[in-house]
């Protein structure tokens, strides 16, 4: 049995799950979640159950037998920095980049880490496809929305906010794409395509109406629903312009449309050692500027 810890924003929660799922693939064997430190995240909440996934849950024995630690909590952060040395099943993520000791990992595991790259669930793309696929529903957005993202000149462009401006720790490592990178982009998508209708997701849309002159622009509202909702709509655009999250980056390998235009930050994080680290965390395919 492979086991996976799933913790963070869609995006992350999609990302660890991935990584779980080819793992058990590659072996024959059952996956199963760890969602201990979800229910203790106060940030984000658990939206990858939402999606039709494998969502069986460890039990009481198996919390003991893959992370010695069996209680309804999730283990202290010390306590898992350590477990590795002495609990044979624990494989701890020692970095952000893709690691090659991975692929060397039998089938029976417990995942601790972000996996946040291509390569941890290669070959295995159109399963997860599947696992990730969730119905667009229409009535959850205006109806002039729905018909401009099915256009081909449909652009998605992203701005992560959040935690990124709320939360100093975050600001440091990470922060937001500046508005010249945007500018960038579009004037590359313009270049490339006619007419281009861009169409502005982000988890502060009023502060994008206020900031964000983008010629035609069109902010996207949901009127119910969950972020999981945002990513069908955005994945329905054949053309999109990523912020650097994990959010952003999943709306564009969901899409469809294979020939469309992909831009992603060439810095996705502030931290120069994390950005080198990250350097396979988008295909090749994609452009990065």
């Amino acid at each position: 049995m492979i086991a996976i810890r799933i913790y963070g924003g869609l995006g992350n929660q999609m990302f660890q799950y991935a990584a779980g799922r080819a793992l058990a693939l590659r072996h024959g064997v059952p996956l199963k979640l760890d969602l201990r430190w979800m229910r203790r995240y106060r940030n984000q909440p658990l939206l990858i159950t939402r999606l039709p996934i494998q969502k069986t849950e460890l039990n009481w024995h198996e919390r003991l037998a893959y992370t010695g630690f069996p209680f309804p909590r999730h283990p202290p952060y010390p306590f898992f920095r350590w477990v590795p040395y002495f609990w044979h099943r624990v494989y701890m993520e020692r970095s952000y980049g893709f690691e090659d000791r991975f692929t060397r990992l039998g089938p029976d595991h417990f995942l601790f880490g972000r996996f946040q790259s291509y390569r941890y669930f290669s070959g295995y793309e159109s399963v997860l496809r599947d696992d990730f696929r969730h119905q667009l529903n229409p009535a959850l957005y205006d109806e002039a929305v729905i018909e401009m993202v099915r256009k081909p000149n449909a652009v998605a462009v992203q701005f992560r906010r959040g935690d990124y401006v709320t939360d100093a720790a975050t600001g440091r490592y990470i922060g937001v794409c500046p508005m010249d990178y945007y500018r960038r982009a579009a004037e590359i998508v313009c270049k490339r395509i006619n007419s281009p209708q861009f169409l502005v997701f982000s988890d502060d849309i009023e502060w994008c109406r206020r900031n964000v002159d983008l010629d035609g622009a069109v902010f996207v509202e949901r009127k119910n629903g969950t972020a999981v909702d945002d990513m069908a709509l955005a994945a329905q655009c054949r053309h999109i312009i990523l912020a650097n999250s994990t959010f952003s980056w999943w709306c564009a390998w969901l899409r469809a449309v294979g020939d469309g235009i992909t831009i992603a930050p060439e810095r996705w994080f502030r931290d120069e050692l994390l950005n080198q680290e990250t350097s396979e965390l988008c295909p090749s395919s994609w452009m990065r500027i």
